[in-house]
């Protein structure tokens, strides 16, 4: 997945999970959120394959395997935030029985055919633009 420029006035989908977190979890009168860190996440597949598979909508209409992260990541709970931005229900991902922990268990799922598409983080390549 390409990172998509945004503008000024219109928050990311980090921005906005952070922004949910701090009104949800933080006292504004004793903490303050600082951003020190940058990453880019996205949906994993092996290369050349399901090239039909674009958006989260493509992902839930083609049933495919889908290894997740745990539910206490915030991977996991910001990919159900897009799911729930697109209408879509968290149940219609073929998720797989057993969660993962790590953005690099999730890629070795993937790289090994254990499942067909996860979400994780790449920073290095998408810094770089690849």
């Amino acid at each position: 997945m390409s990172a998509q420029r945004l503008s000024p006035n219109r928050r990311s989908h980090h921005e906005q999970y952070n922004h949910q977190y701090k009104q949800n979890q933080l006292d504004s009168h004793e903490h303050r959120l600082v951003r020190f860190v940058t990453r880019c996440e996205g949906l994993m597949m092996r290369k050349g394959e399901h090239p039909n598979i674009r958006s989260l909508r493509d992902l839930s209409d083609s049933g495919l395997p889908f290894i997740s992260r745990d539910r206490h990541s915030g991977t996991r709970i910001l990919f159900n935030l897009l799911l729930k931005q697109q209408g879509l229900a968290e149940a219609s991902i073929n998720r797989s029985a057993q969660p993962e922990f790590t953005h690099t268990a999730i890629a070795a799922f993937v790289a090994s055919g254990m499942a067909d598409v996860g979400f994780g983080g790449n920073t290095p390549t998408c810094l770089s633009g690849q």
